[in-house]
């Protein structure tokens, strides 16, 4: 019996009719996210007949992330309209349990975890757990779930699944493997082109342009870092948005972008760096004030504020990341 078949067993041993199934994502989901969760409900009905309902904690913000959804039909529910009982099968897709950065009570144990970030020792206890480090995206595990089983991959799906790679690996620029890359090639002759242009390429609003002008004015380059705040937004999305944007700037190789939602300090780190290290580094930025995770190259964190306290926070993480970055001596130099 090969690796996945002991999976398989484990699953249709543990999936019952009795007790319904609930895949929820870290908040604020991005695209693998939403995709691989999409993927392993279908996998779950194909498999098993098992039907599920996907949910996630906060907003879907991001303009590319409410087109994806849109244009693929994809059903998805938000956290608060779900009970946690006791005959519900959990799921967590792309997240763990106890990392900040979902809204699975504390109280509950997932049946099943599937991620590609660094394996947590709450993870340890759950029954059914496939974490891959090595992956650069859930999708492709899904993916691969999808393959083995002999599933065939219909062109919705297969669109989501692609366009969760695309995104998660920065069209293969950070934090692929082998696997990324052969599901990304079995997907592609399946995918819907035309969705995905309009998924890839969203309108979006006045207020979007106004928060990027905000960040590039406050954008200041310390050697090859730089950091900015987008200040105040009702979309948490923005932050990541713009530390990808801002690390295209030639000679830049680390990003820092902080921003406020609601009551909490979200920040945002990108690296070109091949080596990584940045998911390592927001940890040591918000020990002992918040949580955070990522990879090698891409990670983030989120810090629960106080009142009147923003301008000391953003500066206390700005030195503590200039300082892990080695550019804490460097001269400041404006954007624009």
């Amino acid at each position: 019996m090969t690796g996945f078949q002991k999976k398989i067993e484990l699953l249709k041993k543990m999936v019952v009719p009795s007790r319904r199934v609930l895949i929820l994502t870290h908040d604020n989901p991005d695209p693998d996210a939403i995709a691989a969760a999409f993927g392993f409900k279908y996998f779950l009905k194909e498999q098993f007949g098992q039907e599920s309902i996907i949910s996630y904690g906060g907003i879907v913000g991001r303009a590319e992330n409410q087109s994806m959804i849109q244009h693929l039909k994809i059903p998805m529910t938000p956290v608060d309209q779900i009970r946690f009982q006791d005959d519900l099968f959990m799921v967590l897709m792309d997240t763990q349990p106890r990392t900040g950065n979902n809204s699975l009570p504390d109280t509950v144990v997932p049946d099943v975890v599937i991620d590609h970030h660094p394996l947590r020792e709450e993870t340890k206890k759950v029954p059914f757990s496939d974490v891959r480090e090595e992956a650069g995206s859930c999708s492709s595990i899904i993916t691969s779930y999808l393959r083995e089983a002999g599933i065939g991959i219909q062109p919705r799906l297969a669109t989501a699944l692609y366009y969760g790679i695309k995104s998660d690996t920065n069209d293969f620029g950070r934090n692929a493997d082998a696997l990324d890359q052969e599901s990304y090639l079995f997907l592609f002759p399946k995918v819907q082109r035309d969705i995905l242009n309009r998924i890839i390429h969203p309108k979006v609003s006045a207020e979007y342009f106004r928060i990027l002008n905000r960040a590039f004015k406050k954008a200041r380059i310390h050697g090859s870092s730089l950091v900015t705040s987008i200040g105040r937004t009702r979309n948490p999305d923005m932050v990541a948005e713009v530390a990808d944007m801002l690390l295209r700037h030639e000679g830049v190789e680390w990003v820092l972008v902080m921003g406020i939602f609601r009551k909490a300090m979200i920040l945002s780190v990108r690296t070109s760096d091949m080596r990584g290290g940045a998911g390592d580094l927001v940890q040591g930025m918000v020990r002992g004030m918040g949580k955070a995770g990522g990879h090698g190259m891409m990670a983030g964190g989120k810090i629960d504020m106080k009142d009147g306290l923003k301008q000391e926070l953003e500066e206390m993480l700005q030195e503590r990341f200039l300082k892990k970055v080695g550019d804490i001596n460097q001269p400041a130099e404006a954007l624009v």
